[in-house]
Formats: structure tokens, C-alpha cells, sequence
């Protein structure tokens, strides 16, 4: 039997070139959906009817867990905890799909849009099924497939979606220079952000942080508000996937006085006493 002979150089290069363009489409089709997401959707924001909540109970991934909990108003839930800590202890960030739950995706790129709200992007090797997180006060507020936008069941109510969701629908003005390159999957790692103006949205996010026992994780070293002693892996680098560790927004003021810790914990840091907040 005739043994067949690899096809020549100059043919695996440009199978190889077909490939990456077919596998590429996903992500220049999504782009194309993002300049006008609110249109392609059919989104009205004064409707809350049109917009989409994510039926979790369908799906077994960590963003339904996530959103499980959320609506359970149970951030102590143990299985959160550890999955959460255990996603944020590694190199990459890394989900699975929220609706493809065999996939795993990794976040290739953030993008800082408002003081305290954020757009990363995720995609899985195969450049098939790109998606973003948005993050404000919980880990994924929203998540934007080229299906829709997708938010919480116990969020669609009151005016504050219709800001939010307004925002969401902002992504256009912040992708109008992306590239398909810049969201085609990558070892980008990632790093803990805790640059963030707002003291209510730092403190819930150092809350999370001890929650979550990350103080072995990288932490992006740029402006906070003040740094922990229990604060020790700090990375230079602009190249890197940002993301905040707060999962659930639930009402800090409810729980135990855990600023006054930080505040003392830091001035104890930086060689002074603690003190107490009046």
C-alpha cells in the first residue's frame, strides 16, 4: 500500500492560514454585532420586558452558581468560595461558557470603561464562542453573548437597570478600535485590580479579597486607597487582564465592621496604630 506524503510546506501554510480565518469569523461577527448591540437585540431600556434574564437553573458552570447565589443571597456558600478561589489562583482567567458549559474560555482582554465598571473578554482556543463580562459591584452583572445581553433574575426591576443597562449598551464607542487579534485566544494572565475612586466599591472588593483568601494572588501594583500588610504578590504590568474580586454587591453595612480591620491593618502596615472611624 502507497504510503501518502505530507502535502508541501507552502500548502500547510495556507491551510493552516484558512483555518485561523474560519475559526476568526466568530470573533469579527461578534465585533460587527457590538457597534449597534441595542439594535441587533432589540433592546429598550424603558422595556424591561425586552431585556434577557440568565436562567441559571439550566446551566452548570460557574456564573450560574454565581447568579445561584446571588439571588439566594448566600455569598458564604462554600462551593462558591472554593471555585472562586481556586479560579483566581491561577495564571490565566478562566470560565466555562455561560451557555456552553463543555467550553472553557479564558479572559483576553479588559477594557476600564466607567470608574467602576469594566468589559473583559473571554474566548475559548477555538476562537468559536467569544462572550464579556461586565463587572460593577458583582462579578457578572451583565454577560454579552452574540445571542443578547444577559443580566439577573432579581435585577430587572426599579430605575437602576436602565443606567446600567445603558452603560452595557455603551460598548460600542469602547470596541471601535479592536482588531479580531485582539480577542483571539492568548496566554494573557490576568491580576487582582483594586484601582477603583469609589470607597464603597474598594471596601466590598477587599472584603471579597480576604474572603476569598487571595493574598497569594498577583495584585496589579497601581494607585488604591491603601494597601494591606496581608497584600504581598504585586506585578508591574500593563499588558494583563484586570479584574476586581467582588462576586456578590450584598450590603457590607449589614455585616461586621470589617473597614475599621483594614484601616487599622494597613496604618499597622505602614508602621502607625489603628484608630477608629467616627
Amino acid at each position: 500500500m502507497k504510503s501518502s506524503s505530507p502535502p508541501p510546506p507552502h500548502k500547510m501554510n495556507f491551510v493552516g492560514f484558512l483555518r485561523k480565518h474560519i475559526m476568526s469569523r466568530e470573533i469579527e461577527k461578534f465585533l460587527e454585532i457590538l457597534k449597534d448591540p441595542q439594535k441587533h437585540f432589540g433592546i429598550n431600556v424603558h422595556d424591561l420586558s425586552t431585556c434577557k434574564a440568565y436562567e441559571y437553573e439550566k446551566y452548570d458552570c460557574e456564573i450560574a452558581l454565581l447568579h445561584k447565589c446571588h439571588l439566594e443571597n448566600d455569598p458564604d456558600n462554600e462551593k462558591l468560595l472554593s471555585t472562586f478561589r481556586d479560579i483566581f489562583s491561577k495564571d490565566y482567567l478562566e470560565l466555562r461558557h455561560p451557555f456552553h458549559n463543555d467550553v472553557v474560555t479564558r479572559a483576553v482582554l479588559s477594557i476600564e470603561a466607567y470608574p467602576t465598571q469594566s468589559f473583559v473578554f473571554f474566548i475559548d482556543e477555538n476562537n468559536q464562542y467569544p462572550w464579556i463580562l461586565y463587572h460593577m459591584e458583582s462579578f457578572v452583572l451583565f454577560f454579552i453573548t452574540p445571542k443578547n445581553i444577559f443580566t439577573r433574575k432579581n435585577f430587572l426591576r426599579g430605575w437602576y437597570p436602565i443606567s446600567l443597562f445603558n452603560n452595557a449598551l455603551n460598548i460600542s464607542k469602547f470596541i471601535a478600535q479592536l482588531k479580531t487579534k485582539d480577542l483571539e485566544f492568548k496566554d494573557k494572565k490576568f491580576g487582582i485590580n483594586f484601582n477603583i475612586d469609589r470607597p464603597c466599591h474598594t471596601f466590598s472588593d477587599f472584603n471579597w479579597f480576604n474572603k476569598l483568601h487571595l493574598q497569594n494572588c498577583k495584585i496589579i501594583n497601581s494607585p488604591m486607597f491603601f494597601k494591606t500588610n496581608t497584600m504581598t504578590n504585586f506585578i508591574d504590568d500593563d499588558d494583563i487582564v484586570k479584574i476586581r474580586p467582588g462576586l456578590i454587591d450584598y450590603d457590607f453595612h449589614i455585616k461586621n465592621n470589617f473597614i475599621q480591620e483594614y484601616i487599622d491593618e494597613a496604618l499597622e502596615a505602614h508602621g502607625g496604630g489603628g484608630g477608629n472611624i467616627t
